[in-house]
C-alpha cells in the first residue's frame, strides 16, 4: 500500500512463503504443457530465475562497501569519549542502541528507556511523519539519558517520513528541527559534545552547518559511508554575556 517500508529484515520472513507459492504456481503452469514440453519448460524456468539473480550478486560484489559502521564508528568513540555528552541522531537510534550495549551485562533501565522512546508511538521514532508544525522550543527536552559513561542526548524526528519506493514525504526537515537540535547538543558541551549520525538522507546536514555558525569548533571527526562521528567544542561565554 506504499504505507510503510518494509525493510529487509522484515521481507526476509516473507520470503519463504512466497518461494512456495511462486514454486507451486509455476509447478501447475508447466504441468498444462504436457509430459514432452514439461522438461524443457523447467529448464526454460530455473534459467529465468537464475540469470537475474547472478547479474544481481555480480553487481553487489562489484559495488563498493557500503555497509552499515556504527560497530567501527562506537569502537572509534569509545576511548575518546571520557564521559562527555553524545547527541545521538533519531534514525541511528536502534544501531547505537545494539552496538552500545554490553549484552553480558546490559543496562536494563537504559534498554527501557531507548525502547521506549524509539517505538513507533514515541518521541524519537526514527521515521515519524512530519508534525505539519514547527518543532516547539521545549521538545526534547526530556530525550536523554545518564549512565556511567554520561549523557545521551537523543534526537528528535525530523519529520522526513521515509515511504516505500524510496519516497520522501518531505524535502526538508520540519521548520525548527535545525535549531533546536543545535540548542539541545550546545547546551550540553562540557566543554566538548559528541554528534552520531547514520541513516541520513542529506538534508540533516543542515544540523552541522547550525553548529558551525554558532562557533562549534570540531576537534575530531571521522565518516564512514553513511556515518559520521563529530566532536565539538563552543566558546565559553564571556562575561556580562546572555
Amino acid at each position: 500500500a506504499g504505507l510503510y517500508p518494509m525493510a529487509q529484515r522484515l521481507i526476509l520472513f516473507v520470503v519463504p512463503v512466497l518461494v512456495v507459492l511462486g514454486v507451486a504456481g509455476l509447478d501447475a503452469t508447466v504441468g498444462l504443457s504436457g509430459a514432452r514440453w514439461e522438461r524443457p519448460a523447467w529448464l526454460g524456468a530455473s534459467v529465468g530465475m537464475v540469470l537475474p539473480l547472478l547479474w544481481v550478486s555480480v553487481l553487489q560484489g562489484a559495488k563498493p562497501d557500503a555497509a552499515p559502521r556504527m560497530a567501527g564508528l562506537v569502537k572509534e568513540l569509545a576511548p575518546r569519549r571520557a564521559g562527555e555528552p553524545v547527541y545521538v541522531f533519531g534514525r541511528a537510534l536502534p544501531a547505537w542502541e545494539f552496538y552500545t550495549t554490553d549484552w553480558s551485562y546490559p543496562d536494563h533501565a537504559r534498554l527501557a528507556f531507548l525502547d521506549r522512546v524509539a517505538r513507533s508511538d514515541g518521541p524519537a521514532f526514527e521515521n515519524s511523519p512530519s508534525r505539519e508544525r514547527p518543532v516547539a522550543r521545549t521538545e526534547g527536552a526530556d530525550l536523554w539519558y545518564r549512565s556511567s559513561r554520561g549523557q545521551e542526548l537523543i534526537g528528535l524526528p525530523t519529520g522526513m517520513e521515509y515511504r516505500a519506493g524510496g519516497r520522501l514525504s518531505r524535502r526538508r526537515p520540519d521548520a525548527g528541527w535545525v535549531p533546536r537540535e543545535a540548542d539541545r547538543i550546545q547546551g550540553a558541551a562540557s566543554p566538548g559534545v559528541w554528534v552520531v549520525m547514520a541513516e541520513f538522507f542529506g538534508p540533516e546536514y543542515e544540523l552541522l552547518e547550525e553548529l558551525k555558525r554558532r562557533g562549534g569548533a570540531i576537534t575530531y571527526g571521522r565518516s564512514w559511508p553513511g556515518h559520521i562521528l563529530f566532536r565539538y567544542e563552543f566558546p565559553r561565554p564571556t562575561a556580562g554575556s546572555r
